[in-house]
């Protein structure tokens, strides 16, 4: 890493850890089941995985769950065809922190459960993931994570993909806190 790109990731900690002092969640787990809101982070760089998480989604929504979607994509081009919401390069800021209303709006909604569901870590979204209103914020364990991104992570083998993570979340997050029958 260059000595440019290894200031901005410092500022970006410093200033993270400033915010997410001020960020007061009420974070909680709860039956899924009884999650209604699901809310969806993921890296849609690789277009394969925009198929992989779709078809998660699509299962999400047949059990009854409303489900939103937001991605990163790695560049800094207009992508005004995507049947999803995003943002890029282009909304970041120096300290590569995301800007802009869809990433602000995803980060205030107040989502049951919040699945970030990319095996690669990328800053902004580990960013979008600590400042999210969500009550439960699920992702991918790293012992490289200096702010706290998640409340649930899960480890999974080196050089797993990531069908196999979303099993593993989907695993997790169904047999948290289940019910009793």
């Amino acid at each position: 890493m260059s000595f440019l790109h290894n200031l901005q990731l410092k500022l970006h900690q410093y200033f993270l850890q400033k915010k997410l002092k001020k960020n007061q969640v009420e974070r909680y787990s709860l039956p899924f089941t009884k999650a209604k809101r699901i809310g969806i982070l993921y890296n849609a760089t690789n277009p394969e995985n925009e198929a992989i998480v779709s078809a998660y989604r699509k299962r999400l929504q047949n059990e009854g769950k409303k489900v939103e979607m937001l991605a990163f994509i790695n560049d800094k081009e207009n992508h005004d065809q995507q049947l999803f919401k995003y943002f890029n390069r282009k909304n970041l800021s120096w300290i590569l922190e995301p800007k802009g209303s869809v990433v602000e709006q995803f980060m205030d909604t107040p989502f049951d459960v919040l699945l970030c569901l990319h095996i690669e870590p990328l800053t902004p979204l580990e960013c979008v993931a600590a400042l999210s209103k969500a009550h439960l914020r699920v992702g991918q364990y790293r012992s490289s994570n200096t702010y706290d991104s998640y409340d649930l992570s899960i480890d999974t083998p080196k050089g797993d993909n990531l069908k196999n993570f979303i099993g593993q979340v989907d695993y997790y997050i169904k047999n948290l806190n289940k019910e009793k029958k």
